[in-house]
């Protein structure tokens, strides 16, 4: 049982989003074997490490101004590339990359096994992380009550046509883009298995038609964070959330949330 001194974990997940042409997003199905959430489908992320906090990115990033998320920045990236191969970078100043596939492969089998630090791969590849191209979507933290406590922020960023292609590692049993629409239909009649965080994130993500709008209307809100509580209503257990973090009312049955 977690108590008032359990520390929330910084963790940090991303919203890939693009148009093809209806709005879609990349999700992955967590191994029916693994610990945490199995059969869940989940966005790519994981908690924040120590090299994503290392000083050297304050010197491969373009700074943004009046942010103070780079290390969640960083750990959103890192494990987006860890998790799908997808990598969200840009050419260093004064290179030209021109990064094989293969190459490419290598260098994530070594930042996910541990061999290599991040800001060492992108340096060998001479590219600098895009931390510019991930905006703030939302921020959750798991309720106290729960075993294991993260303090995720949620970003959405735009798949550019320089991406890789999606490849599934050991993280999931598979990972495909996914119609927003027809997958918020999905989690509301019950059919996929979904935590409460993701689902109340794909009913916000709905509420846009392509990747641009979501993007623009993720940087016209408010981050509040957001901590789900258990509530007995009618009966049953509910968890909830505040009525302004820009959900509208919602409410779901009693799920591990994230």
């Amino acid at each position: 049982m977690s108590t008032d001194q359990t520390p929330a974990i910084p963790a940090a997940s991303v919203i890939l989003v693009r148009d093809a042409p209806e709005l879609q997003v990349l999700m992955g199905e967590r191994p029916l074997t693994a610990k945490a959430f199995p059969g869940a489908l989940v966005f790519p992320g994981g908690k924040v490490e120590a090299q994503d906090a290392d000083p050297v990115w304050r010197d491969r990033v373009a700074p943004l101004e009046g942010d103070d998320l780079l290390a969640l920045r960083i750990a959103a990236i890192r494990e987006t590339f860890e998790e799908t191969g997808v990598l969200l970078a840009h050419a260093a100043p004064g290179y030209t990359p021109d990064v094989a596939p293969r190459d490419l492969a290598i260098a994530r089998e070594n930042v996910a096994s541990g061999e290599t630090d991040f800001s060492v791969v992108l340096d060998e590849l001479g590219l600098w992380p895009d931390v510019a191209a991930l905006t703030p979507f939302a921020r959750w933290v798991t309720p106290l009550e729960q075993r294991y406590r993260f303090d995720t922020w949620f970003f959405i960023a735009v798949a550019s046509d320089a991406c890789a292609e999606p490849v599934a590692t050991h993280e999931f049993a598979s990972l495909d883009w996914a119609g927003v629409q027809a997958m918020t239909e999905a989690a509301r009649l019950g059919g996929r298995s979904l935590l409460f965080p993701t689902r109340a994130n794909l009913g916000l993500l709905a509420e846009s038609l392509t990747a641009e709008q979501a993007v623009v209307a993720a940087r016209a809100r408010t981050i509040l964070p957001v901590r789900p509580q258990a509530e007995v209503r009618d009966g049953r257990t509910v968890m909830t959330i505040r009525a302004d973090a820009g959900y509208g009312v919602i409410q779901d049955p009693r799920t591990a949330v994230r």
